[in-house]
């Protein structure tokens, strides 16, 4: 006895639903995953994740027109066995792990040579993964003309969420990354034979109808205008989702969980728009978009650069704006006869938003430009999906004025109170509000306002801006103390005095009276070779005596011209002109030096104020205690708000069988004054040779490893306990 059709239908809808979940979640499991594979080889920046969203959308995009070709050209039994083959053919590539003995190549951009890695690595099976969606989709409205297969993408997007969350709190807490990439791999072959189950139910089915012809019937034609506003709408969140995320992994740390919690947001807002019952109507999201924008205007540069403030204020921006364009295109959506189309559309949104911020943005802006400018993307969307009313010649003069006041009286109020700061945006947003029934010429009011907010809260001035793949610069003179400052995100990387009598007294980190001048000074006639990771403005070079050898090892082309340019930093040049300067990953030119070479490293490398992780595991360590003599010490620098790395390093240290002191230094006011700052430091040496008199010492503190820990290896790191969440 056959099955009542409803029951029928119910079982077909959980088998298409559940597969098209397994195989979202496939989709953005592998996403970190490769992340953690490919950081230790780009020194740890955050824009890495960027070049690899800009690879999967671009992938994405080829998986989409590849469902859509097989739709409009192939039979049902056709459309199988295409992709089942694409299945098969790709998972010769499986295991998920990168090409033995790879590095990138030295003759290619940064960008090029990591989106050619991720081609060879994952390339294929990504491609199979990208056109199951909507092929799928296309499958089950195939069984009849009357069914929307549209709450299937909500499906999809569940199944993506699942993905995410479950690599920071399972995957990446449990398994190495060898284990990840065989259990990654196991569910692949699963979700083939999904596919195949889906299909097969389908080609024996009476009720299929997967011809091109009766589907290209289905809805009448698209016009360009309509096409071209789906691209336009998934663009706007795309670009934003990765300009937050740049922000805020920059200032606390280049980690899969930073990157995945805007991800999470941004597939949040689908599932909610592409549901049958949405929670709220698009009407509702519009009236919120132009107080969302003005509050980014408000209170953009106030907010502390810590976790909490970086999340409560970002994130739910991301959230608003994203939820308006999506539900935006579901209201847009076609017919289902249109649908591989539609999601055609989609992709390359999101690939042109992945080309915008990975590879045009840092070729074009000296800044991370691309967050206000995808405001500003939104806010004019929002205008023309509101009332088509052209603006007049007075809301135009209206938006000039409102340039000229924020640019000008932010210059003005530039050093004094916040408050002060504050008071003037919130003056100029209600000016603002008063074009709110007018939405071309209110957006075109919040343009000048975001391109007029230039904000600089202290008394610098600044002097110099660059950015490269790893990172936009800012260099800072504060004429009152006469200091310039080079500055990476929110955090100083190094400062000179620009008095001849103060030139070459190393200040921010790396004073006399700290840390790091106590150590240079304590060990300082058994000093002959020094490695530095990490250049900065080169301070440490003036610790350096006659006789002594130094090797600084930089990753960022950009830093080292600027270290070298007396025009702004005179450390090396005065101090240490014959230091030999190694361009590329710290850890992996080290690792080319010659072993028991080195009488002190100092592993100070940074990105904003995080970290490079793949500079703090069991595998670097063994890296440095190779390259030290046996006397040799090493010298981490731990300064960090949102990481505590200290508990990290100590249980590495005790592992290696090595000595840890760690001293918290807090500068005094008057030290304060001369631009010294407060750091943290830790000195580690081999337990048989000792420590010496910082063993003694009471500014140095005995750091033990946390009971229970797990070590952080290559394969292994659970940034979670690292958080300082407070």
């Amino acid at each position: 006895m056959t099955a009542p059709p409803g029951i029928r239908a119910s079982r077909l809808t959980w088998l298409f639903a559940g597969t098209l979940a397994l195989s979202a979640a496939l989709v953005f499991a592998v996403q970190p995953l490769l992340g953690r594979l490919i950081l230790p080889y780009y020194g740890g920046v955050s824009t890495v994740w960027n070049t690899l969203m800009l690879f999967f959308q671009a992938v994405l995009l080829l998986g989409y027109l590849n469902a859509h070709l097989a739709v409009r050209y192939l039979s049902g039994r056709g459309q199988l066995a295409w992709q089942l083959l694409l299945f098969m053919v790709a998972g010769l590539a499986l295991p998920v792990a990168l090409p033995g003995h790879w590095s990138p190549a030295a003759d290619l951009p940064p960008a090029a040579s990591l989106l050619l890695v991720l081609a060879k690595t994952v390339g294929l099976p990504f491609l199979a993964l990208a056109s199951t969606a909507p092929l799928l989709q296309a499958w089950y409205a195939g069984r009849d003309e009357k069914h929307d297969p549209y709450f299937l993408y909500a499906a999809s997007n569940i199944g993506s969420l699942v993905g995410l969350i479950s690599y920071p709190l399972l995957a990446e807490p449990q398994l190495g990354l060898g284990m990840q990439g065989v259990v990654w791999s196991y569910l692949y072959a699963g979700l083939a034979c999904a596919v195949l189950a889906c299909g097969r139910f389908l080609v024996q089915g009476p009720r299929i109808i997967l011809s091109s012809h009766r589907i290209e019937a289905a809805g009448p034609p698209v016009a360009w205008s309509r096409r071209a506003l789906w691209v336009a709408l998934a663009f706007v969140p795309s670009t934003l989702l990765l300009a937050v995320t740049q922000h805020i992994s920059t200032d606390i740390a280049s980690m899969p969980l930073l990157w995945i919690v805007p991800l999470l947001i941004y597939l949040l807002t689908f599932v909610v728009a592409f549901m049958r019952q949405r929670p709220v109507s698009t009407a509702f999201l519009a009236r919120l978009v132009p107080y969302v924008v003005l509050g980014y205007f408000v209170l953009e540069g106030l907010a502390a650069p810590n976790l909490w403030p970086n999340l409560i204020f970002h994130l739910p921006l991301l959230a608003i704006l994203a939820l308006y364009c999506h539900s935006e295109l579901y209201d847009l959506r076609p017919v289902a006869g249109r649908l591989t189309e539609f999601y055609l559309c989609l992709s390359l949104g999101g690939v042109l938003g992945g080309v915008f911020n990975a590879l045009l943005a840092p070729a074009i802006f000296s800044d991370i430009t691309e967050y206000p400018l995808a405001i500003g993307f939104a806010t004019c969307l929002w205008a023309l999906r509101q009332t088509g009313v052209k603006p007049r010649y007075r809301e135009i003069a209206a938006a000039v004025g409102l340039f000229v006041v924020i640019h000008f009286g932010q210059q003005e109020l530039a050093g004094m109170i916040l408050v002060a700061m504050l008071g003037l945006r919130l003056g100029v947003a209600a000016v603002t509000l008063a074009l709110l029934r007018r939405p071309t010429g209110m957006a075109l009011a919040v343009i000048a306002l975001l391109a007029g907010n230039d904000v600089n809260l202290g008394r610098q001035t600044e002097v110099a801006r660059f950015r490269s793949f790893f990172g936009v610069h800012r260099l800072e003179f504060d004429p009152a103390s006469k200091v310039i400052s080079m500055i990476h995100g929110s955090t100083i990387h190094g400062a000179q005095s620009t008095e001849p009598a103060r030139s070459r007294w190393p200040l921010a980190y790396y004073s006399r009276s700290g840390p790091a001048g106590q150590v240079f000074a304590a060990l300082d006639d058994s000093l002959h070779r020094i490695g530095v990771i990490g250049l900065g403005s080169g301070a440490l070079s003036c610790y350096a005596h006659d006789g002594q050898e130094w090797v600084f090892f930089e990753i960022d082309p950009a830093i080292v011209e600027t270290a070298r340019n007396s025009k702004y930093f005179t450390y090396l040049r005065d101090c240490q002109p014959s230091a030999r300067i190694e361009l590329g990953d710290g850890r992996l030119k080290l690792a080319a030096e010659q072993d028991a070479s080195f009488d002190l490293i100092v592993i100070d490398a940074f990105s904003s104020d995080s970290v490079p992780l793949h500079l703090l595991t069991r595998e670097a360590m063994q890296v440095y205690l190779a390259k030290l003599r046996p006397h040799g010490k090493l010298l981490f620098h731990l300064s960090n708000r949102n990481l505590d790395l200290a508990n990290v390093l100590a249980g590495l240290a005790e592992d290696a069988d090595l000595i840890a002191k760690l001293q918290f230094y807090r500068a005094s006011e008057s030290e304060v004054a001369q631009h010294i700052s407060n750091s943290n430091w830790m000195i580690l040496g081999r337990r048989s040779e000792g420590l010496g008199e910082f063993a003694k010492d009471p500014a140095w503190k005995d750091q033990g490893a946390k009971p229970g820990a797990r070590l952080w290896t290559d394969d292994y790191a659970n940034v979670l306990s690292a958080i300082i969440w407070q």
